[in-house]
């Protein structure tokens, strides 16, 4: 019975970070946001929403993992966005080089930045 209701715990949790990592805003009124993030070991992918038609963003991705007091960056990646239109939906995908991983928790870290200055940042806890 103790087993059912952790599993239970577990789902709902796993349901609460995916709904915080989807939680911007995409009605067509604010600027350009993360609005979903995936990642394992060997990849990652970040979809991107704007009201308005972007170019010249860059994307900054990291994988960390967590620790006591402090964590690691496993591995970051910066890259440009291209242009994209208005009130459209756009997936952004990467490959991780990590050599030897450990299992366990990490947490995927997404901003996405207009000269330097961070228009959207988003995070999800991968187990």
């Amino acid at each position: 019975m103790k087993s059912i209701l952790f599993v239970l715990a577990l789902l709902l949790l796993s349901a609460l970070q995916a709904s915080a990592a989807n939680g911007t805003q995409t009605d067509g009124t604010g600027p350009a946001c993360i609005v979903e993030l995936y990642s394992d070991f060997e990849s990652f992918d970040v979809t991107l929403y704007s009201a308005q038609p972007e170019k010249s963003l860059t994307l900054e991705t990291s994988l960390i993992r967590p620790g006591k007091g402090s964590e690691e960056i496993i591995a970051t990646q910066k890259s440009l966005t291209g242009s994209f239109p208005a009130n459209t939906r756009v997936t952004k995908v990467g490959l991780w080089d990590v050599r030897n991983p450990e299992r366990g928790a990490y947490t995927l870290r997404a901003r996405l930045m207009e000269q330097g200055q961070i228009l959207s940042e988003s995070s999800v806890l991968e187990t």
